[in-house]
């Protein structure tokens, strides 16, 4: 079984970290998403978890229903009135659709999150990406928890 994580960069200019776990752990360092959608496919994974929101509510609204819910659980997303994170979001939902046309399941997940509830310390496009595999996986075998769309990880 093979999962993909990716820390997604909001920008091409800007490399998006992919991590591959299948026997092993392998990272690829892409650009367009054109290359993260070949990475993901020739590695075959089932499953790709996306650090990064795949919708966006209306353009007034910071927060959606997942992220208040996260933020009472205690972590920090990002506000999506950020002209960043709307291009992130952007990007996402293209990147998602590409997989999702080439067979591959896709989950949104908070790799803050993933990285709290799985002990992972670290603050690195590497690290982010591992946490996203691992709640992939995680996701893959039925331990996971759907807080209104976003993917977390079960211990």
């Amino acid at each position: 079984m093979c999962v993909a994580g990716i820390d997604l960069s909001a920008s091409p200019k800007k490399k998006t970290c992919i991590c591959i776990l299948n026997n092993e752990k392998r990272f690829f360092k892409v650009s367009s998403d054109r290359e993260i959608v070949e990475v993901v496919v020739e590695n075959s994974a089932e499953v790709a978890a996306i650090d990064a929101p795949l919708w966006l509510p209306p353009k007034s609204t910071p927060w959606r229903s997942c992220e208040k819910k996260l933020i009472e659980l205690g972590f920090r997303p990002l506000s999506l009135l950020l002209p960043s994170m709307r291009m992130l979001a952007i990007r996402a939902r293209h990147v998602a659709r590409e997989l999702e046309e080439k067979g591959v399941k896709v989950i949104e997940v908070f790799a803050d999150a993933s990285k709290k509830v799985l002990g992972i310390a670290g603050k690195s496009d590497e690290v982010d990406a591992y946490a996203c595999a691992l709640t992939a996986l995680k996701f893959r075998e039925g331990k996971y928890k759907n807080i209104d769309g976003i993917i977390l990880p079960e211990k």
